[in-house]
């Protein structure tokens, strides 16, 4: 699948759906919000993950972990990296996803039940996770 705006986000799903029989972890990446904040196109960045949040619903009828998170931030008003830290969620079978009207970003992580938190501590939160169910 191409890195690009127009990337095709829901065969990127099916794909990963269509590999979980045969693994205990699948990664999706999405290029184009960071290519997007490059191009100082913040609005584009938007659509696009509102796209990708779109296309994760086909997830939460798997019996499964999910967890999404960027690699690093890119300053969209001037298109840098920049050290600061990147909204994390993780998912599991089971929660009430209608307790409240959650939203996810900046502000709403920052509120959130996870600690600041390396990458790799992240990942080890998922697969300890993965070994309660």
């Amino acid at each position: 699948f191409s890195a690009t705006r127009s990337t095709d986000i829901d065969a990127k799903i099916a794909s990963a759906i269509a590999a979980l029989p045969d693994h205990d972890i699948v990664f999706v990446h999405l290029k184009a919000p960071d290519l997007c904040a490059h191009d100082l196109q913040p609005l584009t960045k938007r659509d696009v993950l509102h796209r990708f949040d779109a296309a994760l619903t086909p997830l939460l009828e798997e019996d499964i972990i999910i967890a999404c998170a960027a690699d690093h931030s890119t300053d969209s008003n001037s298109g840098k990296h920049t050290s600061d830290p990147v909204p994390a969620l993780i998912y599991g079978p089971g929660q009430n996803l209608h307790r409240k009207n959650i939203k996810f970003g900046e502000t709403a992580c920052r509120d959130g039940t996870m600690p600041r938190q390396s990458s790799s501590e992240f990942l080890q939160r998922v697969l300890a996770m993965m070994r309660r169910d």
